[in-house]
């Protein structure tokens, strides 16, 4: 991680609290306090000091994790979220509840890379990332335009982010971008477009942009300060589609009927 992250972390059990430390020990850009006895004392420490993300047990004695986290909100419009627990609850009520305020929901017994994934995820939402597609595709973080290791990691991430959050296989990702390669050369050039582009998102510090499993790649759909003109149009927040999208991409074809549909509407 590039840069320092101040956390709290809320549980009424001392051996939960244990336990996430051991997890964190290695992490030297973190910075973090505990509160065990009294829960409510996070409150006035928020107030008081810059913090980044509260981690909270839910079921507690003194106060629900629920409830203290809108208390935590109130003293710190931008704090993040994230909830540990050992119980199943209804994930789609509470982040409606706390929209761009929580990270993630963290199950006990949790392990190290549950844990560091939020930590990439806060680091995340500390860059601004912007996309445009109406033409050809660009990306800035924070402004600047980044400058990718291969054209094809570049469309790679491209076909990722018009998706939104479906899943991306290697099979249709050579379909799509090597269409005419002999399979086992297009399974070479695929292992290094996703090797490029993960390095080169790493280097910028949006490495937790893209979630990257075996075979399959998908946006990460909790990401949550990214600004597309494709996205806001198909949200109607913009009318900016003028016919042009992607255009040095051969597979822009599907995404433009779908555009050109949608315009077609908009316009009787």
């Amino acid at each position: 991680m590039n840069s320092d992250l101040m956390i709290i972390i809320v549980d009424d059990e001392m051996e939960a609290l244990v336990h996430f430390l051991s997890q964190i020990i290695e992490e030297s850009n973190v910075r973090y306090k505990f509160f065990n006895d009294n829960p409510l004392d996070a409150i006035e420490y928020v107030k008081d000091y810059p913090v980044d993300c509260a981690y909270l047990d839910i079921r507690m004695p003194k106060i629900n994790g629920l409830d203290l986290a809108a208390r935590l909100i109130e003293q710190n419009k931008d704090l993040k979220i994230v909830f540990i627990t050992a119980f199943y609850f209804d994930e789609k009520e509470i982040k409606e509840r706390f929209k761009d305020n929580i990270i993630d929901f963290v199950y006990k017994p949790f392990s190290y890379e549950a844990i560091r994934n939020t930590f990439l995820a806060l680091e995340i939402d500390k860059h601004i990332v912007e996309f445009s597609m109406f033409g050809d595709f660009n990306c800035l973080v924070d402004g600047q335009a980044i400058t990718f290791l291969s054209k094809k990691s570049e469309e790679l991430l491209a076909l990722i982010m018009v998706l939104k959050g479906k899943k991306l296989t290697m099979e249709k990702a050579i379909s799509i971008l090597w269409p005419e390669r002999e399979l086992d050369l297009a399974k070479r050039l695929y292992r290094d477009s996703i090797y490029k582009l993960r390095q080169k998102l790493n280097e910028k510090g949006i490495g937790h942009l893209v979630i990257f499993q075996r075979g399959v790649t998908k946006m990460n759909t909790n990401f949550t300060k990214i600004k597309c003109d494709y996205y806001d149009y198909l949200n109607n927040e913009n009318d900016l589609y003028n016919g042009y999208f992607l255009e040095e991409y051969s597979w822009n074809k599907f995404f433009k009927k779908i555009l050109d549909k949608k315009r077609a509407l908009v316009d009787e």
